[in-house]
């Protein structure tokens, strides 16, 4: 069945979801208070680790704080903001072999 899932997030660096394979982003934005992704899944497929980066604006995305990864190595989800519009957080999706 394809459907839209919901992904609650923290503000980190890094973390782990996991969703079904070949998950397609919808949207990333703070749902009272709490950071969230929405991807579109077909609930047939197994379900894998994903892993996600969550960045502020002006924050280096290879910083060590992300464990060293390479810019090259982040598909982008989305952006939202937070605080009124005060912080902006940028999503991607740590693309692994």
């Amino acid at each position: 069945m394809i459907t839209v899932w919901k992904f609650p997030l923290v503000y980190a660096d890094r973390q782990m979801i996991e969703a079904p394979q070949d998950v397609q982003w919808l949207m990333f934005e703070e749902q009272n208070g709490t950071p969230c992704l929405w991807g579109q899944v077909d609930t047939e497929l197994p379900l894998k680790p994903i892993e996600i980066r969550v960045a502020g604006t002006g924050h280096p995305l290879d910083s060590p704080g992300a464990g060293g990864i390479d810019s090259c190595d982040l598909q982008y989800i989305g952006s939202c903001m937070a605080k009124g519009g005060l912080l902006v957080w940028h999503a991607y999706e740590i693309l692994t072999e």
